[in-house]
This record gives structure tokens, C-alpha cells and sequence, in this order.
């Protein structure tokens, strides 16, 4: 168990922090409370709560959301020569560059965190995010109709998934998209044209998803909004990539001391 949960950073909100999954134990890195995270070879790109974007390649940069305009930050995400993050609070996705400099900003309709924008992933060539819902009003997708919940192309505003429950953690895996189906504790797989492959329910709120040699990592946290009662805190599990069946027992599962995982990335 000790090499299977290895070299895994998670990041949680709400008075959670970073953590790095070393030899089955979760040890806390600092105490942010970090959403998005995305790390590519030596470039690091961290999202904290409410509204810091760390960037580190070379000199460390820190983005601050008053003067970036950015707020309610929920992922980010480094893609080429720049980065992206969702600014929730506005409904909002911005492109920046590395040295901090504002490239491009996509503002959807609605009142304030109408939509619940989240997660961002570079999918078969297009860049795509998953949001709760397009209600107009300021979150409204607390209130039922609850699976109205999609992923968007960013550039095209196609739509080739829909019908979630409150969607996180976009990955693609191949020429697949897989995504925590969050609402109904699942997880799922799509193929390229937005088609359903598959999808398994698990004992928790599904949110953080990584993949590294045949692992597929899920975060399960308890959650405000569904029944977790059977959770006493946050975990992280481990699935066969292919089988999609738990390597471990629940018993072996690593836990967190929060109770909410926002995001997992590989450490090396």
C-alpha cells in the first residue's frame, strides 16, 4: 500500500491545505486553502482560496484577485505558453501568460456564480469546463432541477456532454474524457463525440481524479449537499485503470484529516 499511494498531492479547501500522499500517510504541506493545482514537468500553477494564483516557473509569481480580477477561484490549469483559471464567482474563465499578463477572459451570462464554473481539462484538441448549471440566478443550482449540470467547449460553446449532477474534475485519457459525476458519487468515462463508455458509483462525494502507471486515483470527500453520513472524513482511493475495481479494500483507503478533497495531481 505504501508504494501504491506514493508521490500523490491533493489539495483541499475549507481549512484543509495541501497534503502529499507519501508511503500510504497523507502529510500536510501548509495549511492554503487550494482548489485548482496543475503541475507540469518544473511548472506549477496553484489556485488558493478565495482568490491567489500562484505561478511558479522560474520566479515565483502570485496573481492577487483584486487586482487580477478573479475570485472564488476553483481550478487552474497550464496549457502550452499560458495558464487558465476559473473564476467562479464571475462566471468566468481567464487566460493568462506566464508572466502574469491577462491574454484573454470568457464572461458567461447569469448573476454571480449563476453557472458554478469548476474544472478545466485539454480534451481531444479543445478546452473544455464543467459548470453546475445556466440558470440565471445566483446559485440557483442549489435548487432542483439537479442533473442539469454539462461540459462546455470553451472557444465554441458546444455542449457534448449534459445531464450531470454537479460535475468536477475533468481528465482527459486518451482520446476519452473521464469526470467525477459528483452528485451521484460516480465517476464516468465519455468517448470523443460526448457518448457515455461508463461509469461507477462510489462511497462519497467524487471530486480529484488522477491517473499514473494503470492507477486511476478518485478523491472521496463528505459533502453538504448529498447524503456522506457513512464518511467520517476525506479519502483517497485507488481503482484498477482498466477495471475500474478498488485495488484495496475500504479499510486500506488513505484518509485525510478534512473533510473535502478539491483536487489531486502527480508529484513525480
Amino acid at each position: 500500500m505504501a508504494d501504491l499511494f506514493d508521490h500523490l498531492l491533493v489539495s483541499c479547501p475549507n481549512g484543509g491545505g495541501l497534503f502529499l500522499l507519501h508511503q500510504g500517510e497523507a502529510i500536510k504541506l501548509d495549511a492554503l486553502d487550494t482548489t485548482g493545482l496543475d503541475i507540469r514537468e518544473d511548472r506549477v500553477v496553484r489556485a488558493i482560496q478565495p482568490s491567489t494564483l500562484v505561478v511558479l516557473d522560474g520566479p515565483p509569481i502570485e496573481l492577487p484577485g483584486e487586482s487580477a480580477g478573479i475570485d472564488d477561484l476553483h481550478d487552474a490549469l497550464i496549457d502550452g505558453g499560458s495558464y487558465f483559471v476559473i473564476s467562479t464567482q464571475g462566471n468566468e474563465v481567464v487566460k493568462f501568460d506566464f508572466g502574469g499578463v491577462e491574454q484573454r477572459r470568457w464572461t458567461f451570462p447569469g448573476a454571480q456564480d449563476a453557472w458554478h464554473i469548476n474544472c478545466l481539462a485539454r480534451w481531444n484538441d479543445r478546452l473544455v469546463f464543467s459548470a453546475f448549471a445556466d440558470k440565471p440566478e445566483h446559485r440557483a443550482y442549489k435548487d432542483p432541477p439537479f442533473d442539469v449540470g454539462f461540459v462546455q467547449d470553451l472557444e465554441t460553446g458546444e455542449r457534448p456532454i449534459t445531464g450531470l449532477f454537479q460535475p468536477h474534475s475533468l481528465m482527459a485519457d486518451g482520446e476519452r474524457l473521464l469526470l467525477a459525476n459528483s452528485g451521484e458519487s460516480e465517476i464516468r468515462a465519455y468517448d470523443r463525440s460526448g457518448g457515455l463508455l461508463r461509469k461507477r458509483t462510489l462511497g462519497g462525494y467524487t471530486r480529484g481524479l488522477a491517473l499514473r502507471e494503470g492507477v486511476l486515483y478518485v478523491g472521496l470527500s463528505k459533502s453538504r449537499n448529498i447524503n456522506t453520513e457513512k464518511m467520517s472524513g476525506a479519502a483517497v482511493v485507488a481503482l484498477d485503470a482498466t477495471t475500474w475495481e478498488e485495488i484495496l479494500v475500504a479499510a486500506d483507503r488513505v484518509k485525510l484529516p478534512r473533510a473535502t478533497v478539491q483536487a489531486l495531481a502527480k508529484s513525480g
